[in-house]
């Protein structure tokens, strides 16, 4: 399904080339050496600097998987890819496991 879902993404340029994550022959490594020269530059060139970093290793648990699902029709994507995504993101939860206790 991931490779269904990515091809998709890369014929049809959905992916920009600020997309690090999950695309073929990027890494996290590349995004830093693009941010240092970025900065880099700025600073050869006299510009001020400023850098705003944020956290979102939790968005996906926060965004509305109905809006998700929406976004992924708007874009074409239909079929048994969609019903798969529909029905993982459907009545699930997840939970740690600690020591034998368990917290949501």
């Amino acid at each position: 399904m991931y490779d269904r879902l990515n091809n998709y993404m890369v014929m049809n340029n959905f992916l920009t080339d600020n997309q690090f994550g999950f695309k073929e022959k990027y890494s996290k490594s590349m995004a830093m050496l693009r941010l240092v020269d970025q900065i880099a530059t700025g600073i050869d060139k006299g510009n001020v600097t400023l850098g705003v970093f944020i956290d979102l290793s939790k968005a996906f648990d926060t965004i509305d998987h109905n809006i998700l699902l929406d976004k992924l029709c708007t874009y074409g994507e239909r079929g048994k890819c969609l019903y798969c995504i529909c029905s993982y993101l459907t009545h699930r939860k997840q939970y740690v496991r600690i020591n034998d206790n368990d917290f949501s």
